[in-house]
C-alpha cells in the first residue's frame, strides 16, 4: 500500500521530497463503465495535510489515521497525513518553515558577512536544440542551491543588449517542468547589435546594473565566439562605461572580472 504511492507535494528542496503526482480529470459524455474482476482496479495513495477536509468532502470516516474511498471507476483511494509509514504526521506548517541545514561548514561560519553575493546570467543562443531547457534548469537550480542569484537572458544576445524585462531573475519554481521540453523557453534570436562595439557596451551596462558578472552561454560556435570576445573586451567595456559616466568607478571595480 505504501510502496512509493503516497506522494509529498513537489518540494524538491526538503528532506522528504518526492517525484510528485499529477491527477488529470476529464469530463466525458460517455457512460462510465466500472471495471470488475481481479486486477481491474488500482490502488492510489495520496498525502494530505488536512485529512478532516478530505473526510468531509468524500463523506468517508477517518479510520486508523486514513480515509479510504473509491472513485467512479472503482479504483481504491487512500488519503494519509504522512509520506511513508516511517514518518510522523506532517502538517501544512511544515512547508512554510525554513529547513535547517543538515550540517554546518566551519569555513562558512568564518566567511565575512559582507561578502558580495554571486549573480549569474544564463542565455541560449543560436538555433534551438534539445537539451537547452535542461541546461537552463540545471544552471538556475544549481545556482540557487549554492546561494547565487540567477538571471535568465531572454532572446539570446538581444536580451543582453536591450536589458529591461529581457533580464529576469529566476526562482526555483520558474523552471519546474522544463526538463522534458525541447528547444528553449527563454528564446533565442539573431543579434546584429552585439557584433558592434556599442552593442557589447550596452550589454555590459545591463549586466552591471543588475550586479551580474558571470555569464553562461548555451549555443554553438558563433555563440561561444561572441562570449569569448565579450570576455576579452570586458575590462575595456567597463572603462568606457566609466569614461562616459554611465557607471561609477566604484561599481566598475566591483565587477572588474567577467567569468
Amino acid at each position: 500500500q505504501f510502496q512509493g504511492v503516497n506522494r509529498v507535494p513537489l518540494q524538491e528542496s526538503n528532506s522528504i521530497q518526492s517525484e510528485g503526482v499529477v491527477v488529470k480529470i476529464r469530463l466525458t459524455t460517455a457512460d462510465v463503465v466500472v471495471a470488475t474482476g481481479d486486477g481491474a482496479s488500482v490502488h492510489l495513495g495520496f498525502f494530505t495535510t488536512n485529512l478532516e477536509k478530505v473526510s468531509s468532502v468524500l463523506g468517508a470516516a477517518i479510520e486508523d489515521g486514513q480515509v479510504v474511498s473509491h472513485d467512479p471507476l472503482g479504483n481504491s483511494l487512500t488519503f494519509v497525513t504522512f509520506p511513508n509509514p516511517l514518518t510522523g504526521t506532517i502538517t501544512g506548517d511544515y512547508f512554510h518553515e525554513q529547513p535547517l541545514p543538515k550540517s554546518v561548514d566551519i569555513e562558512d561560519l568564518a566567511a565575512p558577512t559582507q561578502k558580495k553575493k554571486k549573480k549569474i546570467a544564463v542565455m541560449t543562443s543560436g538555433g534551438d536544440s534539445q537539451g537547452m531547457n535542461a541546461v537552463v534548469r540545471a544552471v538556475v537550480r544549481a545556482g540557487i542551491f549554492y546561494g547565487c542569484d540567477v538571471f535568465a537572458v531572454y532572446e539570446g544576445y538581444t536580451g543582453l543588449v536591450k536589458g529591461g524585462d529581457l533580464l529576469k531573475k529566476m526562482e526555483w519554481d520558474d523552471v519546474r517542468g522544463w526538463l522534458a521540453l525541447g528547444g528553449t523557453l527563454i528564446g533565442t534570436a539573431r543579434c546584429a547589435e552585439f557584433r558592434e562595439r556599442w552593442g557589447r557596451v550596452a550589454g555590459a551596462k545591463n549586466m552591471i546594473d543588475n550586479g551580474i558578472d558571470s555569464l553562461i552561454v548555451c549555443g554553438g560556435d558563433g555563440s561561444l565566439t561572441g562570449a569569448d570576445l565579450f570576455t576579452a573586451e570586458w575590462p575595456s567595456l567597463l572603462d568606457e562605461l566609466v569614461e562616459t559616466k554611465q557607471i561609477t568607478k566604484e561599481k566598475a571595480d566591483l565587477h572588474r572580472h567577467l567569468t
